[in-house]
């Protein structure tokens, strides 16, 4: 029940985050051309960040999630489950997974093809990021999954900073289209430039699938870690 609970704050919280974006996004798209000479700057800023409102962090959360566990399987050795390639069982984790409650056991979520196998289905047939967003913090939860988790609220930060740049733009833009005296703040002193990850659309479709080299570099790992030539061996 409490898995649940949280898998509904989580799309909540993204669905009010967009919401709020796509104000701003409306809000600045309208007054962009009353924006007077002078102020070129504050102009170029604005056009950038409605262009990059369109590539959000969460509107690409499957190529997140394929990434992040794609980097977990680059080492040979870590197959996510003791076996005779290691000496110690934790050997066979990388280090981003020592806080888990699986670590040096078995990872359900890359040493089991159920796990994987969740995984996929989640991402083939979630409608709209706010459900996959849903499915894969219950997923995490679920399996007490460190890393899916840190990345799920990694990609809700930038989603969050990235809107909190949006509103200090509006505010600029306001400032100067109603000749309002903002004190000593100029168009450059605001910051404009964050770092977000490419990807799909903020308005709420679904997620940018991975790209072919990706999916298939995950797809090939993925049999080696979930394979039963080495079943026995732990």
């Amino acid at each position: 029940m409490q898995t649940n609970m949280h898998s509904s704050a989580s799309e909540s919280t993204l669905e009010h985050k967009q919401s709020e974006l796509r104000e701003v996004r409306s809000d600045l798209r309208e007054k962009q051309s009353w924006i007077p000479d002078g102020h070129e700057a504050l102009y170029r800023a604005t056009s950038e960040w409605i262009q990059r409102s369109y590539d959000l962090p969460m509107g690409s959360i499957q190529a997140r999630v394929r990434s992040r566990l794609l980097g977990l399987q680059k080492e040979p050795k870590h197959k996510f489950r003791p076996h005779r390639g290691v000496d110690d069982p934790e050997e066979a984790f990388p280090d981003e997974c020592e806080d888990c409650t699986h670590y040096g056991g078995r990872c359900p979520v890359l040493a089991k093809k159920v796990g994987q196998d969740t995984l996929e289905r989640y991402f083939e047939t979630a409608n709209s990021d706010e459900e996959l967003l849903g499915l894969l913090t219950q997923f995490a939860s679920k399996r007490s999954c460190v890393v899916l988790k840190d990345e799920i609220e990694s990609g809700q930060g930038q989603y969050r900073e990235f809107v909190k740049v949006g509103e200090q733009l509006r505010t600029r833009v306001n400032a100067v289209v109603s000749d309002i005296d903002l004190g000593d703040i100029e168009d450059d002193d605001l910051p404009f430039d964050i770092d977000i990850k490419a990807g799909g659309s903020a308005g709420g479709t679904s997620s940018t699938p991975p790209t072919q080299e990706i999916a298939e570099q995950v797809a090939e790992i993925t049999a080696a870690v979930t394979g039963d030539e080495e079943e026995a061996d732990g």
